[in-house]
């Protein structure tokens, strides 16, 4: 029977997992993608209630949970999963994040209603875990290797069963689990309970379709629903086809035609009195692109001519050989072959996008019209990469482009990674762009064209920073900013100096188009002068390094460059003001619902000693050191998760790679290492003092030599990087997976009724949620880097703190 409640264990974590990642595929349609890190802490916080109400019943039923108790459990949990996404998807509101009460009220609304799922299925692990038989190491071992397996389901088989074909295969599995517990209690279970999750599996498949013929779309609202989603479903007339990847969801819209500015930025100011046909492509809701429908008249594609980034296009320099990353819908690849470009290579991270550039999707009726734009012809030969951007130039090092070009690329669209996530960018830091300079040919140009405001000027800023750092003297002489009269900038920076010509040439161009020149390669103009924006004087002042650092000092918003080890340029509020108090606080403030979430999570956390404090219950107060162990390892699991996710993210390839080879790596390490504690026969606590010297050694070692060891490795071919990425997590995650179980076990040796266990499990997930909403705060404070090895010192506090629980045994 027992190793039929080990599958059932398995199928319970497998089913969680599934359905963790592909709730935040939901969720980010009506959360911005920066708050999309609330579904682990959704998850955790759940399993963690879990964990507290298991304890508080154990006390009453004196540890005396039936099978057909958690089979149950398990069936509600199986009945939960798609009434919670149905009732989800349906609510007609949205947070609203310029409003602080209603923007938490509906967070902790979505919260509550995912919170429900996690929390039936934590019943049954921690209930589970509570009972002596089992060995805590063992079932862990089931449960980690349950979650690890379900990652790699979510990226195999995302692509072909959907959102709610996958959520299908979480009921299922679920299922399984209550039918496995209902034969280890041999009870009779009443026949029309058990249909309920087939019948309900049912209805979310046809859900979608029903949605769709009512709203246009299968989500009622979305945090897009004033700008790209009204669009997309008035003007484009909603949905023709949905693609499903762990990057994002991608939905492609029936033709239609639009003169609204979501659909034209960036072109002349002339050139958007009139509709043009197309269509447009979401992302998850949080970031959009578009395709232009080219017909063969006479002078229809002028207008491709006269679109802001079509700049170094027009300096009748020609350009041989370009490189755009992030092509979205085409409009570059249409610019490019309209100035008779001879080769394109084209790079997306997001295969389903490069699968519509190519006509390979075949739920579009329309792939052949569009794929004919954007393929090659007998002037122009285009070659598409699925891959990560930094990631193609690290495989194909040479300079060898005319023009390297990012228009619009973001990270908006959260990443699905077992809910271990960060919705930032690294094709924007001072790494990337060094990248990019590096791959131009003498005279080449990079243009990065993005929404203006801080976020451009922290690229300028940056352009600026890796320049100087090349010795590039006078930097500001290579770099031109422009508008296209709102909201958005196009900085160019060329490889080597802007001639007088080339900046006349630019100058009549935006005379012409009515452009606005934000600056231009160091010229001084006088401000009121016709052409020049408002704004211009801001970038003049950041060229000159004293000014530039009294702006980072005294401005509002943050103009420093980025770097790989706090990519976050997202993050533009200012918290380097020089009082660290003060900018630590800030950080911490951005968010409310982080700070919600701790304070909830910490009032769970005590709940049981606050309810026992009146009782005189000595055992549960005097256990506040072993508490404070499982809530600290389950804090530093979360941060060191996430952070070596982040930390070998470019060097696979991307956070598809991440999902589907580094955290797959760290779950199922993990699992050996639970594993392993069942067949220790060492004395526990030496055990586990041995595994946290690892730990530390481990994080001490990747401090000084991991971003070395992968700028050497960069150099392999993808398939052995991603294999030596999974070695580089297998030590310390095998490591990880010693400590819970052992604790666990230690306490089962001194405590003979297993009373904390349920407690000490839900305390720790409680820690998961508090690192997983810390973890970009502190990161942003910290860096990665220094973050990893903080991280592992915590594993040796926490041992410090089981050893005095340890040696006070005695007075229990």
């Amino acid at each position: 029977m027992k190793r039929l409640i080990n599958l059932a264990v398995f199928a319970i974590s497998y089913s969680v997992l599934i359905f963790e990642t592909t709730l935040l595929r939901f969720f980010t349609f009506k959360m911005v993608s920066t708050r999309a890190f609330i579904i682990v802490s959704i998850a955790f916080l759940g399993i963690g209630m879990a964990g507290t109400y298991v304890y508080l019943i154990n006390r009453q039923t004196q540890n005396k949970i039936s099978f057909s108790f958690l089979g149950n459990f398990a069936l509600a949990y199986s009945i939960s999963i798609p009434l919670s996404v149905m009732f989800f998807a349906w609510l007609p509101f949205s947070p609203q994040p310029h409003h602080v009460f209603l923007d938490i009220l509906f967070c902790l609304l979505y919260m509550t209603t995912f919170a429900i799922p996690f929390f039936l299925s934590g019943i049954c692990i921690s209930s589970i875990l509570s009972l002596k038989e089992f060995n805590a190491g063992y079932i862990l071992s089931f449960d980690l290797l349950g979650a690890g397996l379900g990652c790699i389901s979510s990226v195999l088989f995302l692509r072909n069963l959907g959102g709610y074909g996958l959520l299908v295969l979480s009921i299922l599995s679920a299922y399984l689990s209550a039918l496995i517990f209902y034969r280890g209690a041999h009870c009779v279970v009443n026949k029309r309970r058990l249909l309920l999750p087939v019948i309900l599996s049912a209805c979310l498949l046809i859900f979608p379709i029903a949605m769709i013929h009512l709203y246009n779309f299968d989500i009622v609202s979305t945090n897009r629903e004033e700008h790209h989603f009204k669009i997309f479903k008035k003007d484009f007339h909603g949905i023709l086809a949905t693609y499903w990847n762990p990057i994002s969801r991608v939905d492609l819209s029936h033709e239609g035609s639009c003169d609204k500015y979501e659909y034209l930025f960036g072109l002349a100011e002339k050139y958007r009195n009139k509709k043009y046909i197309g269509r447009y492509i979401l992302l998850d809701s949080g970031a959009a692109t578009r395709q232009f429908r080219i017909t063969d008249k006479a002078g229809d594609e002028e207008f491709l001519k006269h679109f802001l980034f079509s700049i170094p296009y027009r300096l009748d320099k020609g350009a041989s050989n370009i490189l755009i990353v992030g092509p979205g819908g085409g409009l570059e690849i249409l610019i490019a072959k309209a100035f008779h470009t001879t080769h394109i290579d084209a790079v997306d991270i997001n295969s389903d996008i490069i699968n519509i550039l190519r006509g390979n999707n075949k739920k579009d009726p329309l792939r052949n019209i569009y794929s004919d734009l954007t393929g090659s012809n007998d002037k122009t030969k285009i070659e598409y990469h699925v891959d990560e951007g930094r990631s193609f130039l690290f495989k194909n090092r040479a300079d060898q482009y005319d023009i390297v070009q990012l228009t619009g690329v973001d990270l908006l669209s959260a990443l699905m990674s077992g809910g271990m996530l960060l919705s930032e960018s690294y094709l924007y830091t001072q790494e990337a762009f060094s990248c990019y300079y590096g791959a131009l040919k003498n005279d080449g140009y990079i243009q990065v064209c993005y929404w203006g405001g801080p976020y451009a000027l922290r690229l300028f800023v940056t352009f600026l920073k890796v320049l100087d750092e090349k010795g590039i003297v006078q930097p500001e002489q290579s770099l031109v900013a422009l508008s296209d009269g709102t909201n958005f900038v196009n900085i160019i920076a060329k490889k080597g100096k802007f001639s007088s010509l080339e900046l006349d040439r630019i100058r009549s161009i935006c005379l012409e188009d009515n452009f606005q020149i934000l600056f231009l390669a160091g010229r001084y103009f006088d401000p009121g002068e016709r052409g020049y924006n408002a704004d211009a004087s801001l970038y003049t002042e950041l060229c000159q390094k004293e000014k530039r650092k009294e702006l980072f000092k005294n401005s509002l918003f943050n103009h420093r460059p980025t770097h790989d080890d706090k990519p976050f340029f997202y993050s533009i509020i200012n918290t380097e003001t020089g009082n660290k108090l003060k900018d630590y606080l800030t950080i911490f403030s951005q968010n409310k619902i982080v700070l919600v979430g701790i304070v909830f999570s910490f009032i769970l956390i005590f709940l049981p000693y606050l309810l026992t404090y009146h009782k005189k219950r000595t055992y549960e107060k005097k256990s506040l050191n072993l508490l404070f162990y499982f809530g600290l390892i389950g804090l530093a699991f979360s941060l060191m998760e996430v952070t070596l996710i982040q930390k070998v993210s470019i060097f696979v390839g991307g956070p598809y790679y991440s999902m589907s080879v580094t955290l797959p790596a760290i779950l199922i390490f993990y699992s050996c290492g639970a594993y392993v504690t069942s067949k220790i026969r060492l004395a526990k606590l030496r055990a586990l003092m041995f595994t946290v010297f690892g730990i530390v050694l481990c994080g001490l070692f990747f401090y000084y030599f991991l971003d070395r060891i992968i700028n050497i490795f960069f150099y392999f071919n993808h398939l052995q990087r991603m294999i030596f990425a999974a070695l580089i997590v297998s030590l310390p995650s095998f490591l990880l997976g010693f400590q819970a179980p052992l604790g666990l076990e230690i306490i089962k040796m001194d405590d003979t009724k297993n009373a904390l266990i349920p407690w000490a499990w839900g305390i720790n997930s409680y820690g998961n949620v508090v690192g997983a909403l810390i973890f970009a705060p502190l990161s942003q404070i910290l860096g990665f880097n220094l973050l990893l090895v903080t991280t592992c010192f915590c594993y040796l506090i926490a041992f410090v703190a089981l050893a005095v629980w340890r040696s006070r045994r005695g007075a229990y």
